[in-house]
């Protein structure tokens, strides 16, 4: 579940930098640490000086790994932070490619973000630099110790104090025990990364509970029930919808209505299951709806969506929700929704590769084909956020076939509208204002009482039998 979090690709680059460093050398230096205490050990029994050597030279690298970190630390994390902002705003402007080239503002945004990427690579390059002196003082310090250590250990062994084969054991056993921190201090940028990345996915994980999976529940029969609903956004205090009390009973078909910001998608997304409570419980068919397995319930619920998003796939795997395609039901579907003909006009019909946001389909066209997928085997509880948003006169029209055919076929309906014309195929209406049920009942009851607020045209255009 979300809790009005905005979805974003970043948790699995964070899994990707983490599952990169893991596999890579960086990591052998934590591994190798603990032989350092050993090494000294076996240094200082050669000869003291030897383990004193070793011991000031663990001191003074662990000192500039220190000082990589203190020193990094800060630029790394306005980088990240930078980072990340430039994705996201590169993705916020792709899904709005064509307003920003029919209105001119590529210039403009590419400016934006070559000042974002600049400040990127500011605070990159600095951390580089900082992290590259220290590493090369590192290496500058370990040769240079290991060579003043075979003279230590040949002026030891004249004077007889050692051997000259531990003179050699020794300057190899000091290599030895500081090639980890060494490592470590050269992968110090790759490990900050990945720890960066382990909080941001402990942080995120910690959010949103992994859910267990809950036993297997009859198919729901379109019954839902909410009590005392509120929802607040992630980050905020204040809520979108507060004390949302609603019965629908299965079968009916309910219109929620009213202006624009009042809460109707959030109460639509509410009746999903995919925003977190702050209070009150929302249940379909007695069961609350984190007692219901998703995967299972799914098949039961059609939900078009106010933007409607097709993924990358044919039209007969975007209609069956990337399931096994069931022909009979893909085009008894896309026929309800009235986009059999438009379909099979296409180059390649039912096959009709679509990507990105498929832009071979006008608005109109994908709108009834998330339509269509949303009808797909009947599911017994449908959802339509503005439904008819960008469809025509003959949209329309099929709209209302749908939901006449519908009722014959006994789903639950609820659709968010800011049109008149399809309240007159509804059960009850609920009237939302500032995020609370200003009014919820039969239909005729609650226009009344909103009257002149809401007007229905006549139903001329619409017969009371369809086919």
């Amino acid at each position: 579940m979300t809790s009005g979090r905005v979805s974003s690709a970043q948790p699995l680059a964070d899994l990707l930098q983490l599952r990169q460093f893991l596999t890579g050398p960086g990591l052998f230096a934590f591994f190798d640490a603990p032989w350092l205490p050993l090494n000294i050990m076996v240094m200082w029994w050669f000869h003291w000086t030897f383990g004193v050597v070793a011991l000031i030279s663990t001191f003074v690298l662990m000192g500039l790994n220190i000082w990589t970190e203190l020193g990094t630390r800060d630029l790394l994390k306005k980088a990240n932070e930078e980072s990340l902002e430039s994705n996201q705003h590169t993705q916020r402007n792709l899904r709005n490619v064509e307003v920003i080239e029919s209105m001119g503002m590529l210039g403009r945004l590419r400016d934006r973000w070559m000042q974002k990427q600049k400040r990127l690579l500011a605070h990159q390059s600095k951390a580089s630099a900082k992290a590259g002196l220290i590493a090369s003082l590192s290496k500058l310090y370990r040769t240079v110790i290991q060579s003043l250590i075979l003279g230590l250990g040949a002026y030891l062994a004249i004077q007889k104090e050692i051997s000259p084969g531990a003179m050699i054991a020794g300057s190899m056993l000091l290599g030895r025990a500081l090639a980890p921190l060494d490592l470590l201090i050269g992968s110090w940028k790759g490990f900050i990364g990945a720890r960066d990345a382990y909080e941001r996915l402990e942080k995120l994980l910690k959010a949103v509970a992994m859910p267990n999976v809950p036993m297997p529940l009859p198919p729901p029969s379109g019954q839902m029930t909410l009590h005392n609903v509120a929802v607040v956004p992630f980050g905020s205090k204040k809520p979108i919808i507060t004390g949302i009390t609603m019965n629908i009973t299965s079968g009916q078909q309910v219109a929620i209505i009213g202006p624009s910001a009042a809460g109707k998608s959030t109460l639509i997304r509410t009746m999903l299951g995919l925003y977190q409570l702050a209070s009150g419980s929302v249940r379909m068919d007695g069961a609350e709806m984190k007692q219901w397995d998703r995967e299972s319930l799914g098949k039961h619920i059609g939900y078009l969506p106010q933007d409607v998003e097709l993924l990358d796939g044919s039209i007969s795997e975007n209609i069956a929700r990337f399931a096994q395609v069931d022909p009979d039901a893909v085009i008894s579907a896309s026929q309800m929704a009235g986009i059999h003909d438009m379909i099979l006009g296409l180059p390649d019909g039912y096959d009709t590769w679509i990507q990105g946001q498929g832009h071979l389909l006008s608005a109109g066209q994908r709108q009834r084909l998330g339509l269509a997928r949303a009808l797909y085997k009947l599911p017994k509880f449908i959802l339509l956020d503005e439904p008819n948003s960008n469809l025509d006169q003959d949209g329309d029209l099929a709209l209302a076939k749908v939901l006449f055919r519908l009722r014959e076929l006994g789903s639950t309906v609820i659709l968010v509208t800011h049109r008149s014309n399809l309240l007159q195929q509804v059960d009850q209406i609920a009237f939302m204002r500032d995020g609370q049920l200003a009014a919820f009942g039969p239909r005729d009851d609650v226009l009344k009482a909103l009257q002149p607020q809401v007007a229905v045209p006549s139903g001329s255009n619409y017969p009371s039998q369809m086919d």
